[in-house]
């Protein structure tokens, strides 16, 4: 999370906290409350949303985005909401029906939502690799603290025979 990710999302949040109050949703697009606020690039709308997401401060609620919590996001701020992930099914396309083509603006929405999301998971597996990595970290400290320990052992019993061959 970059430090324009999080101006933005606290931009966003500073939008919506205006239009609503905490447990409300707003029906609006992001799109739309993003133009307000000055952010035109849709991918920094995404990220925006994403931040929001990911940072419990927003929840997806239908059509539109419930508000959690008006606090603004810390740059190094966790993720505290684990995104699901979502099981996909591919369909077979039977051979008799041809799709109809999606309107633009939907196509986009769903582009954007589909952005979000994946943004979410990507967020939410960083932060598990992250995890993971500092318990590897301690599980090696441990392992030559056991290894150094072994060795001490290992010293020792060899003086403690070496004191008994000389007494026997």
């Amino acid at each position: 999370m970059n430090q324009e990710s999080v101006a933005n999302g606290n931009a966003f949040l500073a939008a919506l906290s205006q239009k609503v109050s905490v447990g409300q949703v707003v029906e609006e697009s992001p799109q739309a409350i993003a133009r307000e606020i000055g952010i035109e690039e849709k991918l920094g709308v995404a990220r925006a949303v994403r931040v929001l997401l990911s940072r419990g401060r927003i929840e997806q609620n239908g059509n539109g985005y419930k508000l959690l919590d008006t606090r603004p996001i810390e740059l190094h701020e966790p993720v505290s909401v684990s995104m699901p992930r979502k099981v996909r099914h591919k369909a077979i396309p039977s051979p008799m029906t041809v799709p109809e083509p999606v309107p633009a603006p939907t196509m986009d929405q769903a582009l954007i939502d589909r952005l979000v999301s994946l943004s979410a998971e990507i967020g939410q597996v960083r932060t598990e690799l992250e995890r993971a990595k500092t318990e590897l970290d301690v599980c090696k400290r441990e392992s030559i603290e056991l290894g150094r320990r072994a060795a001490a052992d290992r010293e020792r019993a060899r003086t403690l025979e070496d004191q008994l061959a000389q007494r026997g």
